[in-house]
């Protein structure tokens, strides 16, 4: 097993909706915290996430990843997520961005999450923020 994969033994959305657990520690990291399914749809957020996008979390649940954070919508970004679907170490990413327009520099990490038997079903996007310095 992979140390960098997450893992489940239901569906991805069964798991997000019996696992009250998941939700407390979602809403409990100052990170942004995204999961999405295997079309790259977000399927639950917490609201560290929904302040890197400027919308609420109900209103980027159900909508492409790259909708919801449109700093996902080049080429490198696609293909990194795309990786992390492959569930390939490689597959983790990094990206330098000042979205926030306030000196806030953003980095993304993306992990895969594979059910027990094997199948990767989704992954999971982690956004950290620092105020860079004389911001």
């Amino acid at each position: 097993m992979n140390s960098n994969t997450a893992y489940v033994t239901n569906s991805l959305e069964e798991e997000l909706n019996e696992r009250g657990l998941i939700r407390l520690m979602m809403d409990h990291v100052s990170d942004g915290v995204v999961v999405f399914n295997t079309s790259f749809i977000v399927l639950a957020c917490n609201g560290e996430a929904a302040k890197r996008s400027y919308l609420k979390e109900s209103e980027m649940v159900g909508q492409p990843i790259s909708d919801v954070f449109p700093f996902l919508d080049n080429d490198l970004s696609r293909l990194s997520l795309q990786e992390t679907l492959k569930g390939c170490e490689t597959s983790m990413f990094e990206q330098d961005l000042d979205v926030l327009g306030e000196g806030e520099a953003v980095w993304l990490t993306a992990v895969p999450i594979q059910h027990a038997e094997g199948q990767i079903v989704g992954g999971l996007l982690t956004l950290k923020t620092n105020k860079r310095r004389g911001t």
